[in-house]
């Protein structure tokens, strides 16, 4: 919770910290690796932030699936931010979405996705907005 609270705070070096930490008594909550995942990504440590990402979607167990959606719309951003393929982005940010369609930031992240793709994915995005 701690890093939690020093990611809302935008103190992400403390943020990595205490998810360090907290992993050290807990290696498989995902909630905290979740936590390390975003420190990471934004003290700019892409490759980190994706490993982890990937890594805590599949560590949610199913009845957590909202907190799985939300990994997947951050695992999306860290692609996009690293160059990598727009096309799993836009997938993630679906799945995202489907899940957890109240989420502004998801949206913003399947356009930004959408828009490195080109092409039809973007028509179909516009097309899917409510």
């Amino acid at each position: 919770m701690r890093g939690a609270v020093e990611l809302l705070r935008g103190r992400a070096v403390e943020a990595q910290h205490e998810a360090l930490n907290g992993l050290k008594y807990a290696p498989r909550y995902a909630w905290c690796a979740a936590t390390l995942a975003e420190a990471s990504w934004r003290q700019g440590d892409l490759a980190r932030a994706e490993v982890t990402f990937r890594r805590v979607i599949e560590a949610y167990r199913p009845e957590q699936e909202a907190l799985r959606a939300d990994a997947k719309g951050k695992l999306a951003g860290v692609l996009l931010d690293a160059g990598k393929d727009p096309g799993e982005a836009v997938r993630l940010a679906r799945e995202a979405i489907a899940v957890r369609g109240e989420r502004a930031h998801l949206r913003e992240v399947l356009g930004r996705a959408c828009r490195a793709a080109g092409g039809e994915a973007c028509a179909d995005a516009e097309r899917a907005r409510p």
